[in-house]
């Protein structure tokens, strides 16, 4: 594996080199990295206290310092850089307007159909079911709970195409593609389980870049609809977003092959413009 790595230029001791330029313009840079390699969610930064010293941190901490790594004898940013701030900026707030597709307090909203109910899904077997739950939830009372149930005829690693509104763009919320991003709150039962979008664009349907998504927590998980980096050509699409106006197909879950059953919990799922 490898790590990518910018350097500031300051002092340890001395706050006033970590300015309010250097902030924004190391934060635009590590939103790039976010967005073209699906391995740095940044939602994964470090948001912590400040330290002085070596404070090693999980490798699930994605984005952090020198000194959060072991076996190196760098203790930068050290004390006075603002790990809060930073990843605000890294994670900045919906801005403009925000309509919630499925809040799933009510009903399962758009998700009416079963996992295995696309012919694109695979290695689950029909014994998967897409819930609602009103134990576990990131916002409100309530969530999709799906559970994902290995299909032991097959090795084939899971691929779970959940639809929204059975796949057809008439049954779906219209979205704009003007600064548009696409999101939802995440939860899985174990880990190494990854998550990506499908969209209706005009010419077809083009399918995200999967984001890693944690084990045991609640994660934010977003797409831009203008960034074609963020999109791959799916069925008769071309790799990225054109249409003004697009429509969510569906939310894929994708995991190795395994024999254990694996519970994910969606919430919000959600437009930004």
């Amino acid at each position: 594996s490898y790590t990518l790595g910018i350097e500031h230029e300051g002092y340890i001791s001395n706050s006033a080199w970590y300015t309010t330029a250097m902030y924004n313009a190391s934060a635009a840079l590590v939103r790039n990295f976010c967005a073209k390699y699906s391995a740095i969610p940044c939602a994964s930064a470090y948001r912590g206290a400040s330290s002085s010293g070596t404070v090693v941190l999980p490798s699930s901490v994605k984005i952090k310092g020198h000194q959060h790594y072991s076996g190196n004898d760098h203790t930068d940013p050290g004390i006075y850089w603002n790990w809060s701030r930073y990843y605000d900026l890294l994670n900045p707030g919906p801005g403009g307007t925000t309509k919630v597709l499925d809040s799933f307090e009510s009903s399962v909203g758009h998700f009416t159909t079963s996992p295995t109910y696309s012919g694109s899904t695979t290695g689950i077997s029909s014994a998967s079911t897409a819930l609602r739950n009103c134990s576990m939830s990131r916002n409100g009372n309530c969530s999709l709970q799906v559970k994902l149930v290995d299909n032991a005829g097959t090795t084939a690693p899971w691929a779970v195409r959940l639809l929204s509104g059975s796949g057809s763009p008439s049954a779906n919320t219209k979205l704009s593609r003007s600064n548009g991003r696409v999101g939802l709150w995440a939860y899985a039962g174990g880990s190494g389980m990854s998550v990506a979008l499908g969209v209706d664009d005009s010419d077809g349907t083009e399918r995200s870049i999967s984001r890693p998504l944690a084990a045991n927590t609640w994660t934010w998980l977003e797409w831009s609809l203008t960034d074609a980096n963020q999109w791959n050509a799916w069925v008769g699409g071309n790799g990225a977003i054109t249409s003004g106006t697009v429509t969510l197909d569906a939310v894929w879950l994708f995991h190795a092959n395994t024999s254990y059953t694996v519970y994910v919990y969606l919430d919000d799922v959600q437009v930004k413009n």
